[in-house]
């Protein structure tokens, strides 16, 4: 499969090794986005069929100001 690397403005990098993550094209309409690092100990992915749907769950962060305490 093709790999589009996403733009640091489109995509987050990732969040264990800070690689931009790269977009493949499934079946369809249906999208991975994932690290593709292969120094990378996690190389996590996100997969849905809209690319707004796919990077709106790549980059939604648990913590994003470095808390771990919830408010």
């Amino acid at each position: 499969m093709k790999t589009t690397v996403l733009a640091a403005a489109e995509a987050k990098p990732c969040p264990w090794c800070g690689e931009q993550p790269g977009m493949w094209r499934g079946v369809g309409a249906y999208r991975i986005i994932g690290c593709d690092n292969a120094n990378c100990g996690v190389a996590p992915k996100a997969s849905g069929y809209t690319k707004d749907r796919v990077l709106g769950v790549w980059n939604k962060r648990a913590v994003e100001d470095g808390r771990t305490e919830k408010p």
